[in-house]
């Protein structure tokens, strides 16, 4: 049985030859661009230049004009706030109330949550 990934590629085969050169693909998953590069190649009948060939994660994070900060700098740069609200608070007593906060935070973004009815009912 033919996947998505064999019939996308005979699509561009069929369409573009073997010029790839204003040609980008954008996968889902990291895995599924090695899967399509090994396809391509093997049904490529010549040598030629592969198109550009992205994760989506990727290909945000070339585009983007802002730099995705690792886990270890979002960390650090929380630190000082949460210690605003709990002074005496240290470093390694932070850092599982960080990562907690953190998944929080990237789960409202990713689902879109609106801040203003999520943290409506807190006081300042």
């Amino acid at each position: 049985m033919e996947g998505f990934i064999d019939k996308f590629i005979d699509g561009l085969l069929a369409n573009h030859k073997n010029d790839f050169n204003e040609t980008c693909v954008v996968f889902p998953t990291r895995r599924a661009c090695i899967i399509f590069k090994n396809k391509l190649t093997a049904k490529l009948k010549q040598a030629s230049w592969l198109p550009a060939v992205y994760s989506i994660s990727d290909f945000v994070t070339l585009v983007s004009p802002y730099k995705i900060l690792q886990r270890p700098a979002l960390l650090l740069k929380l630190f000082p706030i949460y210690k605003q609200f709990y002074t005496n608070a240290t470093y390694s007593s932070f850092i599982g109330w960080g990562e907690m906060m953190l998944k929080d935070f990237d789960e409202i973004d990713r689902y879109l949550i609106d801040k203003d009815v999520l943290f409506g009912g807190i006081e300042k």
